[in-house]
């Protein structure tokens, strides 16, 4: 029991220590970004997408073309499928980034 009485004598001791020591200061929130850099950043993001849905579609057509030991047709529908949901997606980010735009 006296084991319980000196730690709660040193953590109420503790905690008037740090009520008497200076304030601390928070950090300054940073301003939220305009609505011109949001849109600027899902325009790149779109634009990033549909690269990467070009380069989806490249892999996919290589991979048939070249005689490597797979399914060509499995691979042909994959590609396209991850090459349209890329597509869309970059799409629907640009379409987002540019609502604002006159």
């Amino acid at each position: 029991m006296t084991r319980r009485r000196e730690r709660a004598k040193a953590q109420n001791t503790m905690n008037k220590q740090l009520q008497a020591a200076a304030p601390v200061e928070t950090p300054a929130v940073r301003p939220a970004a305009s609505t011109t850099e949001k849109d600027e950043a899902l325009m790149q993001l779109g634009k990033y997408f549909f690269g990467l849905s070009q380069l989806t579609f490249g892999g996919a057509v290589l991979t048939t073309v070249l005689d490597f030991e797979s399914e060509k047709v499995s691979i042909l529908l994959n590609g396209l499928w991850s090459t349209a949901a890329l597509a869309a997606f970059g799409y629907t980010l640009v379409k987002y980034g540019t609502r604002n735009k006159s």
